[in-house]
C-alpha cells in the first residue's frame, strides 16, 4: 500500500469501547466522522505534507502543545539505523550544536534501541540536551498511539526555564494507559527555526526527503500555542480528555476541549481533503502536499479493507 492512500479510521484498540476492528468511527466536528488518515511508507519517491505558515515558530518563552496519532509501521523495525524519522517536524541539522534549529517530533533507531523523540532545539546545546526519548519496544504497533509533546515556560530560582515534557497514550500498554518521557528542564537559551522549509507533517522537508520519511500512518494533527501561557504545563488536562472522552471514547472534536481558543492548526488528515489541501479545521493555513503522483484525490478512499 503506498503512501497517500487513505484510511477509514484506525483500530484504536480493544480497550475502548464500541470499537469495531479496522472500522471504527467516531463522532466528530460538526456531526461528520475521523474516517481518514494518511499513510507514509518511508521509501521512495519520498513525500511530504507541509504548513506555509511562520506563525509555527513558538519561542521558549510560549506555551506549546502538539497532538497526534499514530500507527507505526513494523517495516521501521527491519530499516537500517536511522536518525529522523519524522512524524510532525520543523527542523534541521538537529545533532549539530551550532547549526541545529527547530523542533521535532520523530523516530530513532540505533543497533541497541528503537525510541520516539521530542526535540526542541535550543542554542549552543547538542540533541541529547534538547530531546525527551520514550522506548517504542513497550508498545503494541498493532494498535494505535496518542502523540503529546509539550513546551511550556517557567521561572526557577529567578532563571527563565522550559519544561519539555513527551507523553504517548495507547489502550493496554499499563494500567494508566500512558507512558512518559523524563522531563527536560533547561535555562532558556534562545530559539532559532530553519529559514528554508515549514513545519512538515511526515517528513522533515517541503519536498521530502526518503531518509526522513515515516512510516505508518498519521492522523488528526492538532497544534496549540500561547504567547507566554501555560498551554504546554496544561496537556494532562487537554490530552486525557482527548483520548478517554467523558464516557471512554477518544474525543476526537477538539473544539469540545479545553482550549480550543489556543488552536493554531487542526490538520485531519483526509476528512476535509479538498482535493489540493488538508485544510486547518480551525481555521488558518491549510497544510500542501508534495506534487506526486502517488497522492492525489483519487487515492482518498473509504474502508478498503
Amino acid at each position: 500500500m503506498s503512501y497517500g492512500e487513505i484510511y477509514k479510521s484506525t483500530w484504536w484498540g480493544t480497550g475502548v469501547p464500541n470499537s469495531i476492528y479496522w472500522g471504527s468511527v467516531y463522532s466528530d466536528l460538526a456531526s461528520t466522522f475521523n474516517t481518514k488518515a494518511v499513510q507514509f511508507d518511508g521509501v521512495s519517491p519520498a513525500e511530504s505534507i507541509f504548513i506555509s505558515d511562520i506563525g509555527y515558530q513558538f519561542l521558549e518563552a510560549e506555551g506549546m502543545l502538539i497532538m497526534a496519532w499514530v500507527k507505526i509501521d513494523d517495516v521501521l523495525k527491519t530499516f537500517n539505523n536511522f536518525g529522523q524519522r519524522c512524524i510532525i517536524d520543523y527542523s534541521s541539522s538537529i545533532t549539530s550544536t551550532s547549526s541545529g534549529k527547530g523542533y521535532s517530533i520523530y523516530v530513532r533507531k540505533t543497533t541497541t534501541t528503537l525510541t520516539i523523540n521530542w526535540f526542541y532545539k535550543r542554542v549552543g546545546l547538542t540533541r541529547s540536551q534538547c530531546n525527551v526519548d520514550i522506548d517504542l519496544n513497550q508498545f503494541d504497533f498493532s494498535k494505535p498511539m496518542l502523540l503529546v509533546a509539550s513546551l511550556y515556560p517557567d521561572n526557577i530560582q529567578g532563571v527563565p526555564s522550559t519544561h519539555q515534557d513527551f507523553r504517548i497514550y495507547q489502550s493496554g500498554v499499563n494500567s494508566n494507559d500512558y507512558v512518559d518521557g523524563t522531563s527536560n528542564i533547561q535555562t532558556q537559551l534562545g530559539s532559532t527555526f530553519p529559514s528554508s522549509q515549514n513545519v512538515c507533517i511526515g517528513n522533515t522537508s517541503d519536498t521530502g526527503t526518503v531518509s526522513s520519511e515515516f512510516a505508518g500512518i498519521v492522523d488528526e494533527v492538532v497544534i496549540y500555542s500561547q504567547d507566554d501561557g501555560d498551554i504546554g504545563e496544561d496537556y494532562r488536562q487537554i490530552s486525557d480528555d482527548y483520548f478517554r472522552g467523558d464516557n471512554g471514547d477518544a474525543q476526537l472534536d477538539i473544539s469540545q476541549l479545553p482550549f480550543y481558543n489556543l488552536v493554531r492548526g487542526w490538520y485531519r488528515m483526509g476528512d476535509n481533503f479538498n482535493g489540493t489541501q488538508f485544510v486547518n479545521a480551525s481555521g488558518g493555513s491549510g497544510a500542501n502536499a508534495t506534487p506526486d503522483i502517488d497522492f492525489s484525490e483519487s487515492q482518498i478512499v473509504n474502508n478498503i479493507i
